[in-house]
């Protein structure tokens, strides 16, 4: 019981105040991100809105989303629908297109090392008809 000062008493004293009990079973507030999720077309179209009012709506069942919009008099208007494509800024590109080979390039580097690897498999079956053998002065062969 609180106790106030009288013109009549000298002193009073004053309760503190209760410990504020938390209870855990509540969960935190979710940020709110503003973004409205709805299943498929049907989801779109039975989402409420109020009259002369617009949202934006995301499908949780594919890479679209919806406008959904009502006029004054509460007619929805049709579901309008889009889908979702990322667009890519060519100055933002890491590698410049210089660096890139056209296939014609490709293909003939590609026959290039295919030869290569050809004429070193025969040289690894036939090591003896790919060389030459010559003898020196001192009789011993040499491989030119």
């Amino acid at each position: 019981m609180n106790y106030y000062p009288t013109p009549y008493s000298q002193s009073y004293t004053i309760n503190p105040p209760a410990p504020v009990i938390q209870d855990y079973r509540v969960q935190p507030q979710q940020p709110d991100t503003n973004m409205i999720w709805v299943q498929g077309i049907s989801g779109g179209n039975a989402y409420p809105l109020q009259n002369g009012k617009s949202a934006v709506l995301f499908d949780t069942d594919s890479e679209r989303f919806f406008i959904k919009t009502v006029d004054a008099s509460g007619m929805p208007q049709k579901l309008r629908i889009f889908k979702y494509t990322e667009e890519i800024n060519e100055n933002e590109m890491k590698t410049p297109i210089e660096d890139f080979v056209t296939k014609a390039e490709l293909n003939e580097m590609k026959d290039e090392l295919l030869s290569a690897i050809k004429s070193i498999k025969e040289v690894k079956q036939n090591p003896n008809n790919n060389q030459e053998r010559n003898t020196n002065k001192n009789g011993k062969p040499t491989v030119q």
